[in-house]
C-alpha cells in the first residue's frame, strides 16, 4: 500500500462519523482490495470467472482464454487449448490479416504488445517486429531460430506480417514482449 493511500485510510479511521460514513469506508476497503488483487491475477484469470485455461473441459470455443476448444469427433464436450507458451493474454487473431491494427493486443510485465499468429501455429505476445521496408530484400527470416540468432531475443518468434503494414517482406522477426 502506497504511503499517501496509507495516510488517506489513517485520517478517515481515526476520524468520528456516522455509521454511515463508516460503512463507506469498510466497503471502499473491501473494493479496492479486490481490485487489486484481481490485477495479480494471470491474465487468463483476469479475462473473467468463465475463462477457463488450457487443458480445462469446455462445451463451446467463448468458454476458454485461448477461445478454441478443441472436441473431439462426435463429442459434446472437449478441453481447452493453449495458444502457445509466449500467447500471454492472446485471444486468436484472424487468419488472415489486412490491418496490424485489427489484431488483438495484449500485455506481459506491463508491456503492451500484438497478438500475432507465428510460423509453427502458436500465437506471440510481440511489442515489436523487425523487418524489411524494401521490397528487393530477402526475408528476414523463415524459422524462429533466425530471428533468435540475430539477437532478437531468446524468445523471438518468426511470423508473417499483415498486409498494408510497413513490413514488405513475407517474414519479420517478432519480439516477446516480455523480453522488454
Amino acid at each position: 500500500m502506497k504511503s499517501i493511500r496509507f495516510d488517506i485510510l489513517a485520517r478517515l479511521v481515526s476520524t468520528t462519523g456516522s455509521r454511515r460514513q463508516a460503512l463507506r469506508v469498510v466497503v471502499g476497503l473491501c473494493l479496492g482490495t479486490s481490485v487489486a488483487h484481481t490485477s495479480d491475477l494471470s491474465p487468463a484469470a483476469a479475462q473473467g470467472s468463465d475463462c477457463r485455461v488450457a487443458t480445462s473441459r469446455c462445451r463451446r470455443d467463448d468458454q476458454c482464454c485461448s477461445q478454441v476448444c478443441q472436441k473431439r469427433r462426435g463429442r459434446k464436450r472437449g478441453k481447452c487449448t493453449s495458444l502457445g507458451t509466449l500467447a500471454a493474454n492472446c485471444t486468436p487473431p484472424p487468419a488472415t490479416c489486412a490491418d496490424q491494427n485489427a489484431l488483438p493486443r495484449c500485455q506481459v510485465n506491463g508491456t503492451n504488445g500484438t497478438c500475432f499468429p507465428t510460423l509453427a501455429g502458436e500465437v506471440t505476445c510481440a511489442d515489436s517486429l523487425q523487418c524489411n521496408t524494401n521490397p528487393a530484400s530477402p526475408p528476414v527470416c523463415s524459422t524462429d531460430q533466425e530471428c533468435i540468432d540475430s539477437g532478437y531475443g531468446a524468445n523471438a518468434r518468426c511470423v508473417a506480417p499483415c498486409a498494408g503494414s510497413v513490413c514488405t517482406g513475407e517474414r519479420a522477426c517478432a519480439t516477446y514482449a516480455g523480453e522488454g
